[in-house]
């Protein structure tokens, strides 16, 4: 992964809190086009996705040529012993792939609660050149957080206020290499 990056933007609403998720990566692709190349957004009707775009920049002789992704294909996960949990992902294979290609997956979700956030994880089964999580919410909402796992005290946090009204808490880490 050349870049994978989570934003939570959360405001008050009515009372209660509306959260939308952005997510945006770009991955290279040098080999395993085949394996590296399926991708899959897990969704909800508790976090259902609102946009989905994704795009492979195939090398040329003037830079990069666009090709959009022409079918994102939408399914039910079954899960044994449950009738219907609403699960559901979206799959998409990135197109045209060749040594030095990028795929570039961009989509947000709106969180209907703050209970069911997921995690982020900085980590993949691949090696991730930058990894971002942020957090963006009014003054008056305090969050509360929890970092697991090895690393931990390699993630760089930043906080800062905007406009005086928002404050935007960001953790990243850089140059990590893939679990295994």
């Amino acid at each position: 992964y050349l870049s994978n990056r989570t934003a939570l933007n959360i405001a008050v609403v009515d009372g209660g809190l509306r959260i939308e998720e952005r997510n945006y990566s770009e991955k290279k692709f040098n080999r395993n086009f085949e394996k590296h190349s399926r991708e899959s957004v897990y969704f909800s009707d508790f976090d259902p996705i609102t946009e989905i775009e994704a795009t492979s920049f195939l090398p040329d002789k003037s830079g990069y040529r666009k090709e959009e992704v022409s079918t994102i294909e939408t399914k039910d996960i079954v899960q044994p012993g449950i009738f219907y949990g609403g699960y559901k992902r979206k799959d998409f294979v990135f197109p045209k792939l060749s040594t030095g290609a990028i795929g570039r997956l961009e989509y947000s979700k709106n969180i209907k609660d703050p209970h069911l956030l997921s995690p982020f994880y900085f980590a993949d089964d691949i090696d991730v050149k930058e990894s971002t999580f942020t957090v963006t919410a009014p003054l008056n909402v305090r969050l509360k957080y929890k970092l697991y796992g090895e690393g931990k005290d390699l993630i760089n946090f930043t906080e800062q206020t905007i406009d005086g009204k928002l404050k935007k808490y960001s953790w990243t880490l850089k140059n990590i290499p893939a679990f295994k």
